[in-house]
Formats: C-alpha cells, structure tokens, sequence
C-alpha cells in the first residue's frame, strides 16, 4: 500500500529553508513532486519508521528558521494524493474542527495521519469544493443537484453519476468520494533504470539452463511490479549476467514500444538469455529496464490513445504563462540558471 506525504506551507518560506524539505524528503525517496508554491508530495512507501522520517523533515526545515517569524509547516500521511493534500488543507484553514482534532505534533509541527480504512469516514463530513482536482464548475453543478459534502456523493450510485457527468467524469467523481486516486508522485528526478536481481552462493548447485530461464521469468515479473508500481513503462530490457570465473555477459534489446507488461518483458528477457553462452556456472543475473517514459494514464475508453499527463502538464504551464506574460517570458525563463534545480540533481546523484 501507497504512503504519500503532502507538506505544505501556511507562508511564504525561504528559498534556502524550502529547499531543505526537498533535501530532506531526497534522503528517503526519489518520489517527491513539488506542487504549486510551497506544497510537495513525497512517496515514503517502504519507510520503516514513518515517525522518524517526519521528524528528519521537519527539523531541517527549523534548523533554517528564525524563531520570531517562522512559517508554520503541516503534513498529512495518507494512502493517496488526493487524500493527503485535503487533510493539509483541512489542517491549515480548520485547525480546530473535528476532524483536525486527530492531529499530531513531531518536532514542533503538526501533521495528520489517515489510515486506509478510515479514509472515507475522514472525507465524509468535508464539503465538496475540497475536490481539488477536477473541472472547474463541477463543485457548483454538485450543489445543485443537492450534493453538498463527500458523505452525500458516497451515497449516490455510479450510474447515475456518469449519466449526469458523462463517463470520464462520473467515474472519477465516484472514485474521489471514497479517496480512490491512481496517480501516482511523479519523480523529481526520475529513476534511470530499475533493475531485477539475483546472486547464487558458492553453496548452491549448479544452476541449468531450464532452471536459470525460470529464474530470468521470475525476475521479469518481478521487474513489470516494480514498474507499475512507479508508474514508468521501459524501452528498452538489459541483461546481465556474472559467472562464478567472474566473467560478465551483457546484452540489450530495445522494444517495439514502451511497456510494463510481464509478458513482454519475459519474451524479450528470454530473446537475450538465448544469445548467452554461459562459459562457468552463473553468479549473479540482473534484468534492468533503461530508457524510462513518463507515466502513462490509459483511458478508460476501449480504443483510446493513452496520454502522457508530465506532457500536457508542461503544455498547460507554457501555454498559461505564454498567454499572461508573452512569449519573450519563456525564452528569457530558460535562459536562467537553473540553480535550486541543479543543486537537487547533484544532491540525488551523489547519494
């Protein structure tokens, strides 16, 4: 299950203090997508001791700040995005409701912890218009319809949703009322590989071919989760392979087009291991998926073309920033330096 963090600011902060939240989160996960000003996700699935992590978070950003004036930080763990950009929301402009009453403190700043099971009954009693990502309008067509709060969006059935919405939105609008959201935390700096591997001890017997292309399936299914599980598909499969003589095998194989399905990548793992003539008993096999896309959302209709969101996100920020400041804005923008987001990579890539 999905562990994702939104940390947001009641202010204005420091460039220097806010890039020590981003540092910070750097140190546990390569997932961290910034949103808007002063807000960032941050995907800690995996991370043993949540606690611990929030209190790292939140002390490095203190340590930056004088105690006189100092913007006030709130997080909220939740199983997804949409669920933990509302509990911030609800921390920072209800600070005393009911639901914000569940509120805890590490290290001098309050954060909300939402468990899966309790993710509708923490929505139910929220009005509508904290559906933060969808059409504008629609919080005013549900009004209408006398559908006020999350509590009465529950109640009513899908069908009748994507009757009144159309089959797109209704579907959405019926997923959020329960917290249901897919999207993933895009990566700040996306990961370049991911890779699937095994080693063999000294011990072990002698590994034959039948038994090692089982071995390259398994590793291929288990390469397909990793891949769905951040959202990326892969271009191209490599496969290597070390001998006990300590000789290294390498082969790559692009493919026909970007994926993540098991059976693909096991037809193409196999391709590889069958252009392999193993010299010594193997040591150590890893299947690695290079050349990353960015996350695909498939459509729900049958023939629809699947759209890349990190692309239309990019379109809408320049077409916006074209249409308000013209087009010498842009170019006089990308010839800045890059300075907060060159300081980030050589952060990432030095650890």
């Amino acid at each position: 299950m999905s562990v994702i963090v939104h940390i947001m600011s009641n202010s204005s902060v420091p460039e220097d203090a806010w890039n020590n939240v981003l540092h910070a989160c750097a140190a546990f996960t390569p997932n961290i997508e910034p949103f808007n000003s002063f807000e960032v996700f941050a995907d800690l699935s995996g991370t043993p001791r949540m606690e611990h992590a929030l209190r790292h978070l939140f002390t490095r950003f203190h340590h930056t700040q004088s105690q006189e004036h100092s913007p006030r930080l709130t997080a909220t763990v939740a199983p997804t995005k949409f669920v933990a950009r509302i509990g911030s929301l609800v921390l920072q402009q209800k600070p005393n409701s009911a639901v914000s009453q569940q509120k805890q403190r590490v290290a001098n700043t309050t954060y909300l912890q939402i468990d899966h099971e309790h993710v509708a009954d923490f929505l139910a009693p929220l009005p509508v218009h904290y559906l933060w990502h969808v059409q504008h309008g629609v919080h005013r067509r549900l009004n209408r319809l006398g559908l006020f709060n999350f509590y009465a969006l529950q109640r009513v059935p899908r069908t009748m949703l994507t009757k009144e919405f159309g089959f797109r939105l209704g579907n959405q609008l019926s997923s959020l009322a329960y917290g249901h959201d897919e999207q993933p935390v895009l990566a700040l700096f996306p990961q370049s590989t991911v890779t699937a591997e095994i080693s063999y001890s000294a011990d072990d017997v002698v590994v034959n071919y039948a038994t090692l292309a089982n071995t390259i399936r398994t590793l291929a299914d288990t390469l397909a989760t990793r891949l769905q599980t951040s959202g990326y598909t892969c271009c191209c499969i490599q496969l290597h392979i070390t001998t006990r003589q300590h000789h290294t095998m390498q082969r790559s194989k692009w493919l026909h087009q970007a994926t993540w399905h098991a059976s693909a990548l096991q037809d193409a793992a196999l391709a590889l291991f069958k252009q392999m003539s193993l010299p010594d008993v193997p040591l150590h096999v890893q299947l690695a998926a290079a050349h990353l896309t960015p996350p695909l959302t498939e459509q729900p209709l049958l023939f629809a073309t699947p759209q890349q969101k990190i692309k239309q996100r990019h379109k809408y920020v320049l077409t916006y920033v074209r249409n308000r400041l013209g087009t010498e804005a842009i170019q006089f923008a990308t010839a800045l330096k890059p300075s907060r987001r060159e300081r980030m990579r050589a952060f990432w890539q030095g650890m």
